[in-house]
């Protein structure tokens, strides 16, 4: 696959953890650094059921003087994920509105083609200044619909092609001189 030869050129860690089963659990346990156990207390929102004993993950950065964005193709109503967002301490949050006239597929998003495009404007945007970029991608989450088709071959076979995509434009704008690319899944523990 095209992922492994991003894999080949640098560090996979197999250990790394950062899961749940649903959208909510996956970003709580990436963005918040914990064991995405919630707390259940009646009248909760899915994301305000979790104790939170660290610093999220973008206030931490923004302390240490960082900017952040998150950028996802995908409506963030689901789960109340923009109030989330916000409270982690995101800087910028770019969402569906900023791709309205894209061509839609899985949860009427825009495929990942143009989350990566979008990311690698931010990129180029933030030539200096230290910045923290999370992208959610979700082209590869059923029901498969893809620009290559909508079965989960062609959703896998479009999502290694497009994250490899992704990574040879970052290496041609030297974004590994300075910076760090993470690449993680999220919540495949569902399946």
């Amino acid at each position: 696959t095209y992922f492994d030869k991003i894999q080949k050129d640098w560090i996979t860690f197999t250990n790394f953890i950062s899961n749940g089963c649903t959208s909510d659990t996956a970003h709580v346990g990436l963005l918040l650094g914990i064991d995405p156990m919630k707390m259940l207390w009646p009248n909760i929102t899915a994301y305000s059921g979790y104790k939170n004993p660290t610093e999220p993950l973008p206030k931490f950065f923004g302390q240490q003087w960082y900017d952040s964005t998150f950028v996802s193709t995908v409506s963030l109503d689901f789960l109340n994920q923009r109030d989330f967002l916000s409270w982690v301490g995101f800087n910028t949050i770019i969402w569906e509105e900023y791709f309205k006239d894209n061509k839609k597929y899985v949860f009427k998003a825009a495929p990942d083609y143009d989350l990566y495009n979008k990311a690698l404007e931010v990129v180029t945007n933030k030539t200096t200044d230290p910045y923290l970029l999370v992208l959610q991608n979700i082209s590869f989450h059923k029901p498969y619909d893809t620009p290559y088709g909508k079965t989960e071959l062609d959703a896998l076979r479009y999502s290694d092609r497009m994250i490899y995509y992704f990574y040879l434009q970052l290496k041609k704008a030297n974004f590994f001189e300075n910076w760090i690319l993470v690449i993680l899944g999220d919540h495949r523990k569902m399946e």
